[in-house]
């Protein structure tokens, strides 16, 4: 199991199942189906979709109908571009090792954390069909991503627009 993470990504709840999360998202992507990844980010209470432009997010009716504490829906089957459509984020995701290993030997000339998930995101694009169509997450989210600061100047995100920025 990979788990990506950014310095400005915060836990912000307690896991309350009895297995690590790493147990818990293993058994929820292999087990149970064939996942692309786990995301702690998403959840039923994931509402924005772009703070910049205050645009709200389409959660699938498979997340917000879904019982039992972990979700599941087709990711190929969402508007494109948005959160529950964008399988490789940095943000909170948990990918099977040889997805993850995948993912990253075949994204050239990465040098930061915004260039690895853009160009990983446009192999996965390219390569659609060959990666499982699920993508799941817990009931509710336990990481949310607060951009406070921008390690690179390739991406020009809105660090620091609304709380200050290091």
């Amino acid at each position: 199991m990979v788990l990506f993470f950014t310095d400005d990504d915060i836990v912000y709840r307690k896991f309350e199942y009895n297995y690590n999360i790493f147990t818990w998202a293993s058994k929820a992507q292999w087990h149970q189906h064939d996942s692309f990844c786990t995301s702690l980010r998403l959840g039923t209470n994931t509402f924005v979709q772009d703070q910049y432009t205050n645009s709200n997010c389409l959660i699938p009716d498979d997340v917000i109908l879904g019982e039992g504490p972990t979700r599941f829906w087709n990711w190929k089957e969402q508007q494109k571009d948005t959160n529950f459509a964008y399988p490789f984020s940095v943000d909170g995701h948990v990918f099977p090792f040889h997805i993850a290993k995948r993912m990253v030997n075949n994204t050239p000339k990465y040098n930061n954390p915004n260039s690895l998930e853009g160009k990983a995101q446009n192999y996965i694009q390219d390569k659609i069909k060959t990666f499982p169509d699920e993508m799941c997450c817990f009931e509710k989210s336990y990481v949310i991503n607060t951009p406070l600061n921008r390690v690179q100047e390739t991406c020009h995100n809105g660090a620091g627009k609304f709380f200050g920025s290091t």
